[in-house]
């Protein structure tokens, strides 16, 4: 399915990554000069693949990953004139997985020596028959569109390639709650999938579709849906616009009143999804009732990454917060205190204290030396880990802080470590870069402080042993 928020050519990659948000390229790119090394950074900071998740596989790859699959158009079957869908295998061989309805792919072909594309919703995930399908309707002025039906005798030997999908509902096909489905144009591609599940899972849930097309003709799957209708718990109703009009309030009202409290699923235009929304908030749905088919849903690599956010910082905050209440209630540990108080394990615990401190510095120097990302991400992750340690490791050399030049010194580490854990990932888009660019000084200016606060204490240990 292609979307009015999408039609404009896909190139490797394109000089405006983000149409939703009219975010180009060179924004995208100083993100990651900053230190951003994942998708949900950078879309956290900059808004770009927060909305119809298009761009996020040219985001991957800036970030140096290849999302991209090489795939062989293996058959096309033309429901009219300008309705095709095209079924493209592996060219690896390897089985496809499967998908859930409304997930969509950003299909390539190369022409005139560049990737060209647009996105479309999956209509047949490729679990089971091996070939993943999208239908595309053929659109007056649309170049991809025009150039996949001009070149159906040909197409077949042309490269292909397509994204990873996007988006996507999780439906169960044997639920009690209905799905009403409101849906216009092409859009209804993921409603057939859904339909097409249904059979396939022998689901028993009621789903009715409300399905807007400028005329019959536009109903290319009329048939399919009306056979799927007669062997599941599935109602259709075709609306032609031209004859008989767009959707209107009194319609909404008795949709709403008819499912009181479901949920709404919407996809086609633009224009259409507004309309819609509007109506049926007028009829009294809520907005956590109303769900775009095309929105894209919460990936499990954010979530993923969510979790690593929350992993370091539960560890170090509680090694953190154990080391301040030992010191405070002064629980120490015989033998530790026996070992600290001779000078040899001294030496030998505050050299790898300072090589602690200085292997943390391996993450500034990689981003001064512009390493490659994959790399930078891998170093950014190693510095966060290694960081939670840090109280365990001064803990090691030293039970208490200290007084006078030994108190700042333990000060200034302590602090540093506790700052590394607001690092910014849950600062609001709108803060985040004035957040960010104070924290990195705070953060760096402490770091560099205790270097030479750490190179003092080395000489002042070594000088009057």
């Amino acid at each position: 399915m292609e979307t009015n928020t999408q039609r404009v050519i896909a190139r490797t990659p394109p000089e405006i990554i983000c149409h939703c948000r009219q975010i180009d390229r060179n924004t995208i790119e100083r993100s990651i000069e900053q230190g951003m090394t994942s998708l949900s950074e950078i879309s956290r900071a900059t808004g770009a693949g927060s909305e119809c998740g298009c761009c996020r596989v040219y985001i991957k790859e800036l970030l140096g990953e290849n999302s991209w699959l090489p795939v062989l158009l293996a058959s096309a079957h033309r429901y009219s004139e300008n309705y095709c869908a095209f079924r493209f295998a592996r060219a690896d061989g390897e089985p496809w997985q499967r998908e859930p309805p409304g997930a969509y792919i950003i299909v390539h072909a190369f022409i005139d020596g560049a990737w060209v594309g647009r996105p479309y919703a999956i209509t047949d995930d490729g679990a089971d028959s091996g070939l993943r399908e999208i239908i595309v309707k053929r659109k007056k002025g649309g170049f991809f569109s025009n150039w996949l039906f001009d070149h159906l005798d040909d197409s077949s030997s042309a490269p292909f390639r397509i994204s990873a999908s996007v988006g996507g509902a999780v439906f169960d096909p044997n639920g009690s709650r209905p799905i009403i489905c409101l849906i216009g144009g092409v859009g209804i591609t993921p409603v057939l999938a859904l339909c097409r599940m249904l059979v396939k899972h022998h689901g028993k849930t009621k789903i009715h579709i409300d399905y807007s097309a400028s005329s019959i003709d536009d109903f290319f799957c009329r048939d399919e849906l009306s056979r799927i209708a007669r062997i599941c718990d599935i109602t259709v109703e075709f609306r032609p616009t031209s004859t008989r009009g767009r959707m209107r309030q009194a319609d909404a009202d008795a949709l709403v009143k008819r499912y009181p409290g479901e949920s709404y699923y919407i996809c086609g235009s633009a224009s259409y999804k507004a309309a819609t929304m509007e109506l049926l908030r007028k009829s009294g749905a809520v907005g956590r009732q109303i769900i775009d088919l095309e929105a894209p849903q919460q990936t499990g690599e954010n979530s993923e990454a969510d979790r690593e956010a929350w992993g370091y910082r539960a560890v170090g905050l509680c090694l953190l917060a154990a080391y301040g209440l030992q010191d405070a209630i002064d629980l120490k540990w015989p033998l530790l205190e026996q070992w600290q108080s001779d000078q040899m394990y001294k030496i030998c615990s505050g050299l790898l204290l300072l090589f602690y401190v200085l292997l943390q510095w391996r993450l500034p120097v990689a981003r001064w030396l512009k390493r490659e990302n994959d790399r930078l991400k891998a170093q950014k992750n190693r510095h966060k880990t290694i960081g939670a340690v840090a109280p365990l490791l001064f803990y090691l050399h030293a039970t208490s802080i200290g007084y006078a030049y030994l108190a700042v010194l333990s000060s200034v580490y302590l602090a540093n470590n506790l700052l590394g854990y607001g690092s910014g990932e849950f600062v609001t888009a709108a803060f985040r870069k004035a957040y960010v660019y104070g924290w990195t000084i705070l953060h760096v200016g402490l770091s560099t402080s205790l270097l030479f606060l750490s190179a003092y204490h080395v000489y002042i240990a070594l000088a009057y042993k």
